[in-house]
């Protein structure tokens, strides 16, 4: 129900501002000529313009791509009719869109639904759900889903695809697969995975910006610290945008293994060609392969990883208590800020494994988080699930939801696979200033560059003591999501000691 406001130069060179189609319905495309999901959706839009336009339809792209020609050429070749946004000046490409900054677009691609009035009515909808969410703002019936899909079949027979966005139908690496791997490290040399064959190797997809990496290091760390010796090899590949924020990272966090990284035009972050190879479409994203070059593992992930390279090595795998604290499982770990739902109690490790269950269900990529597209095949509620909308669903925001509804007979159903009972818990009471109000308000005063966010220098400057803590998904900056929650958490009375981190949050 929110207005939705964006406004910046098109591909044409033209200023544009979204008020001008009030009084349409109207699609925004947050996406990337290099994102397969974003060229698979392609199709689906084609068809929704060629049949709601007259109607008083329009759609508005927003590019995430870090070359104009790279669009221009995608745009051109499949004769796209509708205004595209793009940001060319230095800083403001790709990733760095101011758009894409101020609405926390993180994951593509990402598309709304606006009626006439400008406001929101579908957020992260996708293929048939948006022509149904446009059909309804229309005033009409949407077209049958099976004949659309025949439709849009025939369009993407159509489509004129780069090289470099695989689609996400077709994974370019299986189990067995043999990757090959060649390239530039950070330091200059030349680096050819071929030389590695007799050694079992582990490749990383990573970024410095990303959380989900970070929280994987000290496993892959562990596992390097442990093992090298016996063989084991790794070899990082970065899709940082910048090549100053990589090195940045990796002088204050060193690894020891090499990193390859493209720093040219067209080719930094996901427009790195071995991205496209290898079917990678988020990171972290690791493979394990054999002394021969071969896959023998898409996700070996948190204690898996230490598993399948002892299994590899042909040793037992430790599981000792004196194994290093990324790999032990403790009986009850605390979970700081996962308490995305109010909830009295930290997570317990019951939670916390069945949430894991059902997040590897549906993981179809096996980078250990659901996307948009994977979480989007959930059943009943699983857009409820992205708790600070950030366009991913992981462990612990899934761990929280299976914690509330075992504290909610109406939602338990719609959540756990069995009935699990656990004594109520106290309801958050409605305040008559909203928590999202007061974080608006903390934002904008705080938020010195107007950028939407609250980068680290800004946000030492919050009160309560620990402004950390309001960094939820560890990504080093906050958003009006993550501060909503912190303020909700901190308006919920604690029972126990350990919810003690939410009286931190800034109070009215």
């Amino acid at each position: 129900g929110d207005e939705l406001h964006l406004a910046g130069p098109t591909l044409g060179n033209e200023d544009f501002d979204l008020s001008a189609y009030r009084g349409k319905v109207v699609v925004v495309d947050f996406w990337a000529s290099w994102c397969g999901f974003c060229v698979e959706e392609t199709a689906y839009l084609q068809r929704l313009y060629e049949k709601y336009h007259d109607q008083g339809l329009e759609i508005v792209g927003v590019s995430a791509d870090e070359s104009r020609a790279d669009l221009e050429r995608f745009v051109t070749d499949n004769h796209l009719p509708w205004t595209q946004i793009y940001f060319d000046e230095e800083g403001q490409r790709g990733r760095d869109n101011p758009a894409l900054r101020e609405h926390l677009i993180r994951v593509l691609p990402q598309l709304y639904v606006l009626d006439r009035e400008g406001k929101v009515t579908a957020r992260l909808a996708r293929r048939h759900q948006v022509e149904a969410e446009v059909a309804k703002s229309l005033g009409v019936a949407p077209t049958p889903v099976d004949e659309a899909e025949a439709e849009v079949k025939l369009l993407a027979q159509r489509l004129v695809r780069p090289e470099k966005a695989k689609s996400p139908d077709a994974p370019s690496v299986e189990v067995g697969s043999k990757l090959e791997i060649a390239g530039k490290t950070l330091e200059g040399q030349d680096f050819d995975i071929r030389t590695w064959r007799g050694k079992p190797v582990l490749v990383v997809y990573w970024a410095s910006w990303c959380p989900h990496c970070k929280k994987e290091l000290p496993n892959i760390h562990e596992a390097y610290r442990r093992h090298h010796a016996d063989g084991l090899e790794i070899v990082g590949i970065s899709v940082d945008k910048k090549l100053d924020d990589l090195q940045k990272y990796l002088t204050a966090h060193p690894q020891p293994w090499p990193n390859l990284y493209r720093d040219e035009d067209g080719y930094r972050g996901f427009d790195n060609p071995l991205v496209g190879q290898h079917g990678v479409h988020g990171v972290p994203a690791l493979f394990l392969l054999d002394g021969d070059g071969q896959v023998v593992h898409l996700k070996p992930r948190g204690p898996q990883l230490e598993i399948e390279v002892a299994k590899l090595l042909g040793k037992e795998p430790v599981t000792s208590p004196d194994a290093a604290p990324s790999m032990q499982v403790a009986a009850k770990p605390p979970v700081p800020n996962s308490n995305l739902v109010p909830s009295t109690n930290p997570l317990d490790y019951e939670d916390t494994d069945l949430a894991k269950g059902v997040v590897e269900r549906y993981d179809t990529n096996g980078d250990g988080v659901l996307q948009t597209e994977e979480w989007h095949k959930m059943p009943r509620q699983g857009a409820g699930f992205d708790k600070n909308g950030d366009g991913l669903v992981t462990v612990e925001e899934f761990a929280s939801i299976v914690k509330a509804a075992k504290n909610n007979p109406t939602a338990r159903n719609a959540v756990l696979p069995v009935e699990k009972t656990q004594p109520t818990a106290p309801q958050t009471t409605s305040k008559a200033f909203s928590a999202k109000d007061f974080a608006a308000q903390v934002l904008k005063k705080f938020d010195k560059d107007s950028s939407g966010l609250l980068e680290q220098a800004e946000w030492s400057e919050l009160p309560g003591g620990k402004p950390e803590l309001f960094d939820i998904d560890k990504n080093g900056t906050i958003s009006l999501t993550e501060l909503t929650q912190s303020i909700t958490a901190a308006r919920t009375p604690p029972q126990t000691a350990a919810d003690g981190d939410a009286a931190n949050a800034p109070t009215p």
